[in-house]
């Protein structure tokens, strides 16, 4: 069964439509209307994603937490195509916090009406959809297609500062990753810590001497074998980080 567009999707395929009469020429923020068009649809599917994400999570409270950690990891995955979109959307003053609520509210009567049609069979069917999209499909195929990932890709890699963003974003999601396997599930409370050991192996890579920042993010098979270790300093931050 398939949801209708929400308010988001459809002003930004109103928008697209509109735009594409005009020239690719730069708007005032430095963008092309090309350009606006896809962020705006890329940032009406995160919107509906977000919002039934958020509304089927409201219907099974028992799973919540697989739900917030989907749709974070998910958009974690997506963060390049992301943060281009979001940049041309603050350029161009974008009410993205309306349309998130409004996408929300959107996903959540439609789930009710599906409800009311083909009883809680019919909304888990909708909701687990959604989930193994979240979670098995990631990347281009089930969301963007090539040409609007190329293009978001080349924004994005003109953002100032954007490849040490870039790192610093794998090392917050790779330790909420590992702190989610090992059933630490409340991304509330995760994501603090791991801003932390993110600022501190930051702070080593920023070192004219890389001996600590490259035996702090080796793997565990290449740590189990040397007799190097870091300091005890680095190692004691890193353990302040995690209490």
């Amino acid at each position: 069964m398939l949801l209708k567009p929400t308010l988001p999707l459809l002003t930004s395929m109103i928008l697209c439509c509109a735009v594409t009469a005009a020239n690719a020429q730069p708007t005032a923020g430095g963008y092309s209307s090309d350009e606006i068009a896809i962020a705006g649809a890329v940032t009406a599917r995160r919107e509906d994603n977000a919002g039934l994400a958020k509304a089927c999570a409201e219907r099974r409270p028992a799973v919540a937490d697989n739900w917030s950690a989907a749709e974070f990891f998910w958009e974690s995955d997506e963060f390049q195509v992301l943060r281009a979109a979001n940049r041309i959307g603050e350029a161009m003053h974008a009410p993205m916090a309306a349309n998130e609520q409004r996408a929300r509210d959107d996903a959540k009567t439609q789930l009710a009406r599906i409800a009311a049609q083909g009883g809680d069979a019919a909304v888990d069917r909708v909701c687990g959809a959604m989930f193994a999209r979240l979670t098995h499909q990631k990347g281009a195929a089930p969301y963007y297609d090539d040409d609007t990932r190329t293009r978001m890709l080349a924004i994005d890699a003109r953002i100032p500062g954007a490849e040490h963003e870039l790192r610093d974003h794998g090392f917050k999601i790779g330790c909420m990753k590992a702190l989610f396997v090992h059933g630490q599930h409340d991304l509330a409370a995760t994501e603090p810590r791991c801003d932390c050991a993110t600022r501190l192996l930051a702070s080593l890579a920023a070192q004219p001497d890389k001996t600590e920042f490259q035996l702090m993010t080796r793997s565990p098979a290449e740590a189990a074998s040397s007799a190097s270790a870091p300091s005890a300093d680095t190692q004691a931050r890193m353990a302040a980080c995690m209490r």
